[in-house]
């Protein structure tokens, strides 16, 4: 199952200097549905989970989901969230707590995928939000994110779909991605945003297909649920875990 690789170290840099423009140009690329994508990404989390793991978090735009909706009763209400991101510039845009009656103790936590800095069985859940697919290595990604997680614990990942079975449409989310990043680059960055932007559509090149996703998460002993939305541009994996590591 492929990984960027040596293009790991670009993405690195590009989203380095897109940090303070990072949502802004999510939201152009995803139309506008990127909260409703990470909402329903945070919905399919078990109501139950207590200690929860946002993977290569960002600046927190999925805690900041979890913590809107932490007070339903059908959302997840989390007593530890740990942020986990490669990058210091974007955990230092989330906001730290110390928990209690206001909110779940939040931790930052600088790392990767492949190595993740936890105790086997650490998690009930994690969540992934369109950075598996930056991940150096995806299978020791996914072998990690299974490690680090207890037995029964879900893991959600909100990614681009790469369709296996048809070609066109895997061109035609290649190409959709490319004129968004491009288009969302130019409009927060101007011309720098525009060069800056070139790398991330050559993620997808090297992107996994979502069955290869899909069988290795049961070759770890997981019992996987998929969702396609946006016309099956988008993809929302839910994997339970049935087997202990």
């Amino acid at each position: 199952m492929p990984g960027l690789d040596a293009l790991w170290w670009k993405v690195l840099e590009t989203l380095e200097k897109v940090v303070l423009a990072y949502e802004k140009a999510n939201i152009i690329m995803s139309m506008g549905t990127v909260g409703i994508l990470r909402k329903t990404a945070v919905h399919a989390l078990c109501k139950n989970a207590t200690t929860l793991l946002d993977a290569g978090s960002g600046p927190g735009n999925v805690i900041e989901a979890m913590l809107k909706f932490g007070n339903r009763k059908e959302e997840c209400s989390p007593k530890l969230i740990v942020a986990l991101d490669p990058l210091v510039s974007m955990l230092q845009m989330i906001k730290s707590s110390r928990g209690g009656r206001a909110g779940p103790l939040i931790e930052r936590v600088r790392g990767v995928f492949e190595y993740l800095p936890f105790r086997n069985s650490a998690f009930n859940g994690a969540i992934t939000s369109f950075a598996l697919r930056d991940a150096f290595n995806s299978r020791k990604a996914l072998f990690e994110l299974a490690r680090t997680l207890k037995y029964s614990g879900r893991l959600v990942v909100l990614e681009l779909n790469k369709p296996h079975n048809s070609r066109l449409k895997e061109l035609l989310v290649y190409l959709y991605f490319r004129l968004a990043s491009a288009l969302a680059g130019s409009l927060v960055m101007g011309y720098w945003g525009l060069k800056l932007y070139e790398s991330l559509p050559q993620t997808y090149k090297k992107y996994p297909y979502c069955i290869e996703y899909v069988l290795s998460l049961k070759k770890l002993g997981f019992i996987v649920a998929l969702k396609l939305m946006l016309a099956g541009t988008t993809l929302i994996l839910v994997a339970e875990k049935h087997k202990r590591i």
